[in-house]
């Protein structure tokens, strides 16, 4: 009778919308990292992470295939195209992604 109790609070998870929510997130910054990564840039997780949450205040675009962000929808789209025609990011589109701007900073 225990066993079943323990098996059913693991699976209230299964319908809990926030724990599947932040699961998402956690995968679409670790994916959007690796694939910023493989492009050449130094970014890290938290930085990908700062990028995803501030979606939230201001609307970026996310290239369904890759994970980059845009600030405008026609880069994104542009993006998309390439990477599924071509199986692989474009470094000129890329370069208008959010990931790969400079942090403004006085440094």
């Amino acid at each position: 009778m225990a066993n079943k109790n323990a098996n059913n609070n693991a699976s209230d998870d299964w319908f809990n919308t926030d724990f599947w929510k932040e699961q998402r997130r956690k995968t679409l910054i670790e994916s959007t990292g690796a694939s910023v990564r493989l492009s050449g840039s130094k970014i890290t997780n938290e930085e990908v992470a700062t990028i995803v949450d501030s979606e939230k205040n201001k609307k970026l675009y996310q290239c369904p295939e890759c994970g980059f962000h845009y600030a405008d929808k026609e880069w994104a789209e542009k993006c998309e195209a390439w990477c599924r025609e071509h199986k692989s990011c474009n470094i000129e589109i890329t370069a208008h992604a959010e990931e790969n701007k400079k942090p403004e900073s006085g440094i």
